[in-house]
């Protein structure tokens, strides 16, 4: 295992650290795609999350996962957040105020008051 070599370990991890660790992945974050795991593990090994002291130790990789999960949370609220964002600027870069609306169609907008029978037929009839 690569993991080995990387992180300075003395010996290997055995198959049973290798298994337990594995499974308890596939268990508890069955839903974590495999490109997820991979930048997970790249990462793991680039030393960004905790580290090993000279042996294997699956409670390291496991509390390194909890920690690469609030990162990828962080991101994925922060995406949304930006697409939302992006979604009310195009949202009001299409809206117009009462008065501009009264402008365009004629009508002064401190004596024509709009009312919901208007705003009713206004979007039924696509305007």
């Amino acid at each position: 295992m690569d993991l080995s070599l990387c992180c300075g370990l003395k010996e290997d991890a055995s198959r049973e650290q290798l298994e337990f660790t594995a499974t308890f992945i596939v268990t508890d974050f069955h839903w974590l795609k495999t490109s997820e795991l991979m930048l997970f593990f790249y990462r793991f090994k680039a030393g960004c999350y905790e580290r090993f002291y000279s042996r294997f130790d699956p409670q390291a990789v496991l509390s390194s996962l909890r920690m690469f999960l609030r990162e990828r949370a962080k991101a994925y609220e922060m995406r949304n957040d930006e697409l939302r964002c992006r979604k009310e600027g195009d949202h009001k870069a299409n809206c117009i105020s009462y008065e501009e609306y009264c402008r365009r169609n004629g009508l002064d907008p401190k004596r024509y008051k709009l009312g919901m029978t208007e705003i009713k037929k206004g979007m039924t009839h696509g305007r």
